[in-house]
Parts: structure tokens; C-alpha cells; sequence
């Protein structure tokens, strides 16, 4: 799990899907899913969007464009991440990086 986790908080855009990453790791699906609810706590996909919301903050910081932010960290339209922010922030990315 950890190889995994570590490639995606380096590049938090990485599009492969969990079974994706079980593949790879010459693992089911299943094992992996349980292996992140086990040590992390949380679902592969809600480790994933929180690993991309901490990008998002920093992208924020660094004050790079909503629409560019959304590209970059996967999502098919700056609306999809902004859903995605607000659900986890309560927040707009806008709000914050002001």
C-alpha cells in the first residue's frame, strides 16, 4: 500500500483506478480495498480525494487558477472539483484562496 500512496501524493492527478493499482501490485481489488480501510481507516477513494484536496490548498497558496488546479489533479471539469471541494471544505476554492 505504501509504494502506492506515495506515488499518488506525488502525482495526485494519477488517473488509475483502484483496480488499476491492484493489477500492478499483482493483488485483487478486494485485498487492496481492505488493506486501505484496515490501515488507513478510510476507502482508496476517499484517501485519494483527500490526497488531492491537500494539493488543491497548496496549488491554492500558490495561487494557480481554479480551472488549471482541476486539470491537473484529474477532474474532467473545473465544476466536477469545485463539487468535490465544497463537499469536503463547505467551502468554495475561490473562498479560501482570498
Amino acid at each position: 500500500l505504501s509504494p502506492i500512496l506515495r506515488e499518488l501524493q506525488s502525482e495526485p492527478g494519477n488517473p488509475a483506478s483502484l483496480a488499476e493499482w491492484a493489477r500492478r501490485s499483482n493483488t485483487t481489488e478486494r485485498t487492496l480495498s481492505r488493506r486501505c480501510q484496515s490501515q488507513l481507516g478510510i476507502s482508496f477513494n476517499e484517501w485519494r480525494q483527500r490526497a488531492r484536496l491537500v494539493a488543491a490548498l497548496t496549488l491554492l497558496d500558490n495561487k494557480e487558477p481554479v480551472h488549471s488546479i482541476s486539470a491537473r489533479l484529474g477532474y474532467s471539469t473545473p465544476s466536477a472539483f469545485i463539487s468535490m471541494f465544497r463537499r469536503l471544505t463547505g467551502t468554495t476554492p475561490t473562498q479560501i484562496s482570498q
